[in-house]
């Protein structure tokens, strides 16, 4: 069997996510063994039922709760290895291997063709000891604390087996009563639904979960619930609630009520709470989502109109699919992401800024395009478009990224250390410092023996000053590496170095230094021909082998270069990837760094061995350069062994008379490179809700439509593929609508069979009952834009709308036709009686008509055949599809039945797409025809332009280059360099032919209205979700957002993200609405600078202390003279400076500053800092204060929003207990009283009255 035929770096990218890995993380299969095992372990189920629609049911081995466990799943774990099959099972299972086998081969050809890729879970779970094909799950939550089934902390528990099999969860807290509601049971008052989300969210945090993938958390929140308007603004600052995703569930009776200026109620269980104006609410909405983008929205009675099991379940909540790639530094070290997935250790956590936070889910839940975020420093990313990243402007998706824009990047510190996790042949131990100076004497001045085959030599030269501590520092580290190895020839080989010969010139050559060579290989039969030392190795080793691999590299390469006070250490290299790792082991080492252009390739004179020079080859090289307070890191923790360079270094620091200065950790944006399809992860951390990624602080995102128990269950088929005659010579092709109907209905049977070979969570059952009980699949397409581009037609014109709507209707009815087909010979699936789908109601009603059968005697719609929405152009134009006869699926369902509840949807596809060759995934369009990328030309890794495929293709056959009088190389070369300075777009680039500027446009070039009439052309004929984008420019108003989401509920879809380009996280919302902060008049972010007024008006300074669990803290308002309602400047300092503790209290101060001088109001800020709690509180009462943020906010509070402070009152505000002096026992809790209050005082434990506790526990009873 052959592998597929990979595009561009597809198969890099399908290597490095879908193949069985060894310890060492190597790929175990190649493409063609691990499409064999997926479809080989999805097929096997065709082996039950060869004898009948309904196998034999059987008792089930998962338990006693569950016995109608079916034939399919007994047979599957008495499965042999994938592939084989066992010959003792029972005649019915022998006679059903060969319908399995030759089911098999359909599918291994269908995903060698790349025609049609399932979700990432499918390709890592099938026939893999997890066996979890599912992605998502959603936990209904009843407003019971704990004694019932779906009780909230019964919900809890179930959720973390969920999570540890690798499943994301998604809740609707809808059903939980108010806060300060009366509880029956006890008497006492309801936490309410924001209570228990945080409660979820700390047991979250706490949870490290095992299996190889773990899930993430979405929480909806119904419009109508009175604690509604807490829920919108609960994550308005960034780390609360960090567990979660959030969404409103919009209803149809709110929207009636937006449209008509009219009140709508917040109630619960029958009683209004409070009745407000719509718009008002609905304004709160919007605004969140113009400043950042959360909390999202779902039309959940549109959603419920599609929901196909009425009478089973209302739905309620969506669960996310989110993404992440490359390194994610841990508590265990760097780890790949795809580590975390196949590798995921329960005591594993992320390291951000030097601090440990535990992983609280992990998902590989599908596939997104992804792109390569580039940096000026040389610091990058592959991600999705939609994929945040922290800035100076907050948290923004990389699609919105501008040039310029500062990302974050993690400062470690220098306290960061890691044991490592790939063993070696010198012991238990990882390698150490001594091996890693070895390897990177060796990458920097190392051959292999010519002489002695296979042999590794390390080289130094007289000629070099300062060579001998180089020269000292080798022949130790390799006494030491022979001394550990336990190989008896390795111990014998070595002879030290010799030389000098004639130039000045020693050699050391030994097999111990060789056999680490050859451990850290990608390769070690190509050892010694080449360098093939494989970085990924590099990077997975300890902290020491950092330290050690960095020194012998700059000893090797690194040089020292000052003036003006300013020393930096610098590393010289042909080789950019390896720059571009020394940067990331710098980074967690603490240090900062900056790769620059270096030389071009060219010729050099340079020393010929011989005591001359010679003219030499040489070829591009680059500078990693080490500056600012990054040098003295490095001085202290890395060094050189080579005393010129060191001691240079120390002069160079020594005559700095100020000290270094304050360096930023943030790299400049230059460019997002599409980098194709690639998995979707979700992996959330508590408190900062990111991970590090590639050094790059990193976000997460996405959501699924999804009843209680149900999951995820998708595939998209490359609708592209099906596009023929255009590379031909043709001016445009045509569509194989017959290979695409057979594409179709293989893909529905293969993820019909995922619901049978998928092992689910034996821990919850509910969940494999709800997924046999639907039977749910989402069968959709992908690489949309691609078939476009190359029938030229334009992505959101009519003609646009028109082919998107005949290619999903098309898909869609011949899913249905193969999940009759399937219902004809395998049975229904098991809900279907009353269902919409239900054959004696359809018989009875006909298609679209009520029935009452619905949950609590309710009405519902029997199923009807979709219809084009108004608008899209659906029969408008002519693509030579012919005619769809949707009657015959009604009679086919009323005959047969249907195999499936669910059908047909847009899923993300990342990886997938990519893996398909595909530009555009999903039904986006493309991000753009030309952008910067990363090749590989031998050993050297360089950026050049790169231009779209189908937009080269289409230039080549136009041969405009002709018109122009211009050779097709300098043609193609103008267009690229005018439309990457048109931001990768074509439109009004004159080089380019009107038709094909016509058809190849890019995201930027769709308005907002047309994204949406596009998402809903869709819309009409899917009945799950869609996964896209609704982009606006960075000008969109509020008012602008409010009209997207009205157009897109207006026209039918189930739900709208929308995201502004430059959309801040920095601004703070109210949950009222405020004409002084009111976001449309908010001024432009000041940069810390004092009003132009103040100069004439002076400034007033008061000094406030704030009694902490830290300690006092002092704080200084400073406002403009006679504008005493207008604080200006808050200052906090807590102790003398230079720790940890004050730079955190200072950095609040200064973000209250900088929003008190961008507009933000006290009021504002108070909401958001009051109520904040740390681990430990202070005082009680209205003396309690929680936490530094808690003790500012009531300081504020109290002068700003009340009344004038007098002395009394600051006593109150900073909880001043008393003039005895004692030590806070920070985290202690009384065990009589359960209070904060246990407080060390003359040496002995004891709970404090004063502070509000009971006196009952002494320690020293």
């Amino acid at each position: 069997m052959n592998n597929p035929d990979f595009k561009s770096n597809a198969r890099t990218i399908f290597d490095g996510r879908y193949p069985r890995k060894d310890a060492e993380g190597n790929p175990v299969e190649a493409p063609h063994e691990v499409i064999a095992r997926v479809a080989t372990n999805v097929a096997s189920v065709n082996a039950l039922y060869v004898s009948g629609p309904q196998p034999e049911k059987v008792d089930g081995s998962r338990g006693e709760s569950f016995p109608e466990l079916t034939a399919v799943r007994q047979y599957l774990h008495l499965m042999a290895t994938p592939g084989e099959w066992n010959l003792d099972l029972s005649s019915q299972l022998t006679v059903g291997a060969s319908a399995a086998a030759e089911q098999a081969e359909k599918y291994k050809g269908l995903l060698t063709r790349l025609d049609f890729l399932p979700n990432s879970p499918t390709w890592t779970g099938a026939g893999t000891p997890l066996g979890q094909l599912a992605a998502c799950f959603v936990l209904p939550v009843a407003d019971d604390l704990g004694q019932g089934s779906d009780s909230i902390m019964r919900v809890l528990h179930k959720a973390t087996m969920i999570q540890q099999t690798g499943g994301g969860n998604g809740f609707s807290f809808g059903r939980l009563r108010p806060v300060g509601a009366l509880v029956n049971r006890s008497m006492g008052k309801a936490s309410g639904p924001m209570g228990f989300a945080r409660i979820y969210n700390a047991a979250f945090a706490e949870i490290a979960q095992g299996g190889s993938r773990r899930g993430a958390n979405m929480l909806v929140m119904p419009v109508w619930h009175p604690d509604i308007r807490s829920f919108i603004a609960a994550k308005t600052v960034e780390g609360v609630l960090d567990q979660f995703n959030f969404s409103v569930a919009i209803t149809d009776d709110f929207m009636e009520a937006v449209e008509k200026d009219g009140d709508f109620d917040l109630r619960f269980d029958g009683k209004v709470y409070e009745t407000i104006k719509a718009r008002d609410l609905w304004s709160e909405i919007t605004e969140n989502a113009w400043v950042i983008g959360d909390p999202g929205n779902l039309f959940i009675d549109r959603a419920n109109q599609f929901n196909p099991c009425p009478t089973r379940y209302v739905l309620e909540a969506t669960n996310p699919c989110v993404t992440g790639d490359t390194w994610v530094m841990t508590t265990v070290g760097p780890k790949k992401m795809r580590e975390l997935d196949f590798h995921f250790n329960q005591n594993v956590g992320v390291v951000l800024n030097g601090e440990a936070h535990p992983i609280s889910e992990f998902v590989k839940s599908g596939v997104k395009p992804t792109f390569s975020l580039v940096t000026r420093e040389g610091y990058n990313l592959t991600l999705t478009a939609d994929h945040r990243v922290m800035t100076n402007r907050g948290w923004v998706e990389a699609s919105d990224l501008v040039a310029g824009d500062k990302i974050h990047i993690n400062d470690h510190g220098t306290s960061l250390g890691w044991a490592g996790d790939w063993g070696t042949d010198f012991g238990e131990a990882d390698y150490r410092w001594d091996e890693g100076y070895l390897v990177g004497a060796f990458l920097g001045d190392g051959t292999w023996a010519e002489r002695d085959a296979g042999v590794a030599v390390l080289n130094v030269w007289e000629t070099d000053p300062g060579f001998e501590g180089v020269r000292d520092q080798i022949e130790k580290s390799a006494v030491i590496a022979v001394g550990r190895s336990e190989l008896v020839s390795v111990r014998s080989d070595w002879a030290g170095w010799s030389g000098p010969y004639g130039n000045g010139w020693y050699r050391l050559a030994a097999k111990p230094i060789t056999a680490i060579m050859k451990d850290l290989s990608e390769d070690a039969a190509d050892l010694p021909s080449i360098k093939s030392i494989s970085y990924e190795v590099i990077e997975h080793q300890s902290t020491e082998f950092y330290c050690g691999f960095l020194r012998g590299l700059f000893d090797a390469d690194g040089h020292v270069e000052g003036g003006n006070g300013a020393p930096n250490v610098r590393l010289t290299n042909s080789d950019y990837g390896l720059l571009e790792m020394v940067q990331r082991m710098l980074l967690r080492l603490g240090m900062m760094s900056r790769i620059y252009q270096g030389k071009d390739a060219g010729t050099s004179l340079l020393p010929d061995g011989k005591g001359g020079l010679a003219e030499y080859e040489v070829r591009q090289s680059w500078r990693l350069v080490v500056s600012g307070a990054s040098v003295g890191r490095y001085a202290d923790r890395i060094g050189f062994s080579n005393e010129r360079k060191m001691d240079a270094l120390n002069t160079l620091i020594g005559q700095m008379t100020r000290g270094f200065y304050k360096e930023k950790f943030e790299a400049t944006f230059e460019s997002l490179v599409p980098e194709g399809d690639q998995h979707v992860y979700d992996i959330k951390v508590p408190g900062p809700h990111a991970f590090d990624a590639n050094g790059i602080y990193a976000h997460n995102c996405g959501e699924q439509w999804l009843p209680a128990y149900s999951n995820c269950c998708l595939g998209s088929i490359s609708v592209s593929h099906f596009v023929k005659e255009w590379t031909d010579g043709a001016d445009y092709g045509t569509f194989d609508w017959e290979a695409f109907r057979q594409a179709v209905i293989l893909s529905a049977e293969f993820l019909d069979d995922v619901v049978d070979a998928n092992q689910y969570v034996p821990a919850v059952p509910e969940l494999e009952a709800a997924a046999m009980g639907e039977r749910r699949i989402g069968a959709g397409i992908m690489g949309l834009a691609d078939a476009m581009l190359m029938m030229g037609v334009r992505y959101g014109s009519p003609e646009g709308r028109s082919f998107a709507s005949q290619v999903t209707e098309y898909a869609r009815y011949w899913t249905m036709m193969a999940s009759i087909s399937r219902a004809k010979d395998r049975g229904s699936f098991e809900w279907i009686e009353g269902s919409i789908y239900d054959p004696a109601l359809l018989a009875e009603h006909g298609t679209g008509a009520e029935v009452i059968d619905g949950l609590d005697g309710l009405t519902h719609k029997t199923w009807a055949p979709p219809a084009p929405l108004d608008g899209s152009y659906h029969d408008d134009f002519d693509f030579g599809r012919g005619a769809l006869f949707w009657d015959d699926i009604t009679q086919g369902i009323i005959s047969y039945g249907i195999r499936n509840a669910c059908q047909f949807t847009f899923a993300p596809t990342g990886t997938i797409s990519n893996v398909a060759g595909l530009e555009g995934s999903g039904c986006e369009p493309l991000f753009a025809l030309i952008y910067w990328r990363t090749m590989t030309q031998g050993e050297e890794n360089i950026t050049l332009p790169y231009m779209s495929d189908l937009f080269a293709t289409a230039l080549n056959q136009a041969e405009a280059w002709t018109t122009h009088g211009m050779t097709r190389e300098d043609y193609l070369n103008e267009v690229m360099e005018a439309v990457l300075d048109n931001n990768g777009s074509c439109q009004g680039v004159d080089l380019v032919p009107t038709a094909i500027q016509n058809a190849f446009v890019v995201a930027a070039d769709v308005s907002g209205e047309d994204h949406v009439w596009m998402q809903a052309s869709l819309q009409a004929w899917v009945d799950n979700s869609i996964s896209k984008t609704i982009n606006l420019p960075n000008e969109a108003t509020v008012d602008d957002v409010a009209d997207i989401y009205q157009l897109a509920y207006r026209l039918g879809c189930k739900g709208i993200t929308v995201y502004r380009q430059g959309s801040r996280s920095l601004e703070v919302l109210t949950t009222t609405k405020d004409t002084e902060g009111h976001l449309t008049d908010w001024p432009e972010i000041l940069p810390l600078a004092i009003p132009d007024y103040a100069a004439t008006e002076g400034l007033d300074a008061t000094v406030l202390p704030i009694e902490t669990s830290f300690g006092k803290v002092q704080v200084t308002i400073t406002q403009i003279r006679g504008y005493d309602d207008r604080p200006f400047d808050v200052r906090l300092q807590i102790g003398k400076g230079g720790n940890d503790k004050n730079a955190d209290v200072e950095a609040i101060g200064r973000m209250i500053s900088l929003a008190l001088r961008g507009g933000i109001t006290v009021k504002s800020i108070v909401a958001q800092l009051e109520h904040i709690g740390g681990a430990t509180s202070h005082g009680f009462g209205d003396r309690k204060v929680r936490s530094v943020a808690d003790g500012v906010a009531k300081l504020l509070k109290r002068r700003y929003m009340e009344v004038e402070m007098t002395e009394d009152d600051v006593a109150l505000v900073t909880s001043i207990v008393g003039s005895s002096t004692f030590e806070v026992a920070k985290g202690d809790v009384c065990p009589s009283c359960l209070q904060s209050t246990v407080v060390i005082e003359s040496g002995c434990r004891h709970c404090e009255i004063r502070l509000g506790g009971c006196g009952n526990y002494s320690g020293c009873d």
